[in-house]
Formats: C-alpha cells, sequence, structure tokens
C-alpha cells in the first residue's frame, strides 16, 4: 500500500522461505494473500488469482496445524483463518467480477466460512454484490450495496475499505451520467485512501477523478493538478504506461 511493489514481491517470497523453514502454512498462506491483494488492486489479474489459489493450497494443513509457532502466529493475525480465508474468496470473487463472470459460489464459500457480523468480510461481500449487479445493469441495487458497505467500513473505522466503497459509488454515478454525485464523492474516496496511506487506492481515486474533472467544464486546471499529480503515484508503482497517459492527459 506504501507504493513500493517490487519491495513488496521480495518481501513476501522472503517471508515465505522463512514460513517454509519454520513449517508454519499459516504463515505461507497470509504470505500468498497479501500478494494476492497487492496484485489485484494494482490490476495484475493473473498474478493476483495464481497467488490466491497458491494461499488456498495452504489453507487445510494450516487449519490443522497445532504446533507452538503455529498458534503464536494466529495470535499476531489480522483475524481468524476463516476470515482470512473468507476475504482470499472475496478477492478471487472480485476478480471473477471484473472478468464479467458470475462468483456467487465463492461469495457463498465467504459467507459459510464467516457469518454476518465481521465487518471487514460484510463490507467485502457487499463491494462483490455491488459489482455484480453493476454488470448486471442493476444499478439502484449496486449503488445500495456500495452505499452500505460504506456505512459498515466507516462504522468500523477500516478506511482502506470506506474509500473502495466511495470510488465505487463515485465510478456507478460516473457512469450513469450523475456528474455532480461524481465529483463529489471521488474526493472523498480519494481522502479515505489518505488517511489509510494506501496508494493503490490513492492512484485509482485520483485517476478517476481526473477523469471526471477533465470531461466536465470548468474543472480543466484541477484536472491538469490531479493528473500530475497521479503520474507520480504511477511512478512510484511501477505503473508506467499509466504514468505516461497521466502526463499526456495533462498536457492536454
Amino acid at each position: 500500500t506504501a507504493g513500493r511493489p517490487s519491495a513488496a514481491r521480495e518481501s513476501f517470497e522472503a517471508a515465505r522461505l522463512v514460513f517454509a523453514e519454520m513449517k508454519l502454512e499459516n504463515g505461507i498462506f497470509d504470505a500468498w494473500a497479501g500478494q494476492g491483494d497487492m496484485e489485484r488492486r494494482l490490476g495484475h489479474g493473473d498474478a493476483a488469482r495464481s497467488a490466491y489459489e497458491r494461499a488456498l493450497v495452504a489453507y487445510e494443513p494450516a487449519r490443522v496445524a497445532i504446533s507452538l509457532e503455529s498458534r503464536e502466529h494466529e495470535e499476531t493475525a489480522i483475524g481468524s483463518l476463516d476470515e482470512r480465508v473468507a476475504l482470499v474468496l472475496l478477492g478471487l470473487g472480485d476478480l471473477e467480477v471484473k472478468s464479467g463472470l458470475d462468483p456467487t459460489n465463492l461469495f457463498d464459500r465467504a459467507r459459510t466460512l464467516v457469518p454476518e457480523g465481521n465487518p471487514q468480510v460484510d463490507g467485502a461481500l457487499l463491494l462483490g454484490r455491488g459489482g455484480l449487479y453493476q454488470n448486471a445493469g442493476r444499478a439502484d441495487e449496486a449503488a445500495a450495496a456500495f452505499q452500505a458497505a460504506e456505512k459498515i467500513f466507516s462504522g468500523a473505522g477500516l478506511d482502506l475499505g470506506t474509500g473502495q466503497a466511495l470510488l465505487a459509488q463515485a465510478n456507478l454515478a460516473s457512469t450513469q451520467g450523475a456528474t455532480v454525485a461524481a465529483l463529489e464523492l471521488y474526493p472523498r474516496a480519494l481522502n479515505a485512501f489518505l488517511v489509510a496511506r494506501d496508494k493503490i487506492g490513492e492512484s485509482d481515486a485520483r485517476w478517476a477523478w481526473a477523469n471526471a474533472l477533465s470531461a466536465t467544464d470548468g474543472n480543466q486546471m484541477e484536472a491538469n493538478i490531479q493528473y500530475r499529480i497521479v503520474a507520480r503515484v504511477f511512478d512510484d508503482l511501477d505503473m508506467r504506461e499509466k504514468a505516461a497517459a497521466a502526463r499526456v492527459a495533462a498536457d492536454a
């Protein structure tokens, strides 16, 4: 999230080597899951899918591990193993949504693992279902799902999720021609990502906001500023083609 994906990949690989030496399958799971999340959010679908699938391979041995080291790892984890697996399934589901497929089976498996009441899983599930509704042309239901996700994330103090839910609402509004609403939502999404110190979300929000600004009268200067800022963010994320595109858009 800090904007150093190459260094992150090296760290994930180093962590997996250490966890493998210690026979900590739950650690290996977390390292693959973390890399999958990063690759997915960078738009590297194949790499994300591969990482998620490798994480799921580690799930069963991790689930039955009873060593002292395994238990100690679980005590430092962000949530229970089932919660972390549910988020991997929802990450895979997000890839399916972006491919125009129906990941309902993945959503159902995640819900079976983690009953309602976990804000991170509940919010991610609503985002996924909102994406499905949007793909199906059911804009009102998609908006309701995104808004419900925002409420859950913000209520739990989960700034990254809040930013993602706001960005989903803004993009939906933009595709529906609701420009005023979109231009109000984009800076809110950006602010949430900045609070979360999430460079990937920042790049997504600034790029989409700049595109929306450039398409409306009277906002060319702000669009120019956002294009120039996001070009630097794309550079940080090793997204050279997008950085070049942002600079071309700023010059135009």
